[in-house]
């Protein structure tokens, strides 16, 4: 059965839609074409033809996608998590992961953001914060408990 031209613009008028809107992993594209209604062989070639021809990239778009959760002082374990939900394949997420991972200096810069909101609460209270506002942002225990004790020394 072939496809109605018609069908096939206003698929590829969405897709470019959505790309515009902000990047998008395959799968993504994929999964909101879908609930837009078109039919899944259309959306399957449409796909597959724009990941031929590099339209769509998804280990350009975890590496884009690790470079900006970093800069928002997010953990690496967040990160792939949120990499994975994405349907982005353990390769190109570990291919966007390696180099600069300095967790603990992403997590030393979050916690210096905090430092000045918590300045003047009682040292417990400061504490809870700011090991929150971590865990929060998936650094590990270990990381947490050292930073925030690094942390809460150097502001007194």
């Amino acid at each position: 059965m072939k496809a109605d031209p018609a069908d096939t613009q206003a698929l590829q008028e969405s897709a470019l839609r959505l790309l515009t809107a902000r990047s998008r992993s395959a799968a993504e594209l994929r999964e909101a074409l879908l609930q837009r209604g078109f039919l899944p062989e259309l959306v399957d070639e449409l796909v597959r033809r724009w990941l031929e021809v590099d339209l769509l990239n998804d280990r350009r778009y975890a590496a884009d996608f690790t470079a900006y959760s970093r800069r928002q002082l997010r953990s690496d374990r967040v990160i792939r998590l949120e990499l994975r939900k994405r349907g982005v394949c353990e390769a190109d997420i570990e291919s966007a992961l390696e180099g600069e991972a300095d967790e603990f200096g992403r997590a030393m810069e979050l916690a210096a953001r905090r430092a000045k909101s918590l300045a003047g609460l009682p040292a417990d209270t400061a504490y809870r914060r700011l090991a929150g506002a971590l865990a929060r942002r998936g650094f590990s225990p270990e990381v947490v408990a050292q930073v925030v004790k690094a942390s809460l020394a150097q502001s007194g």
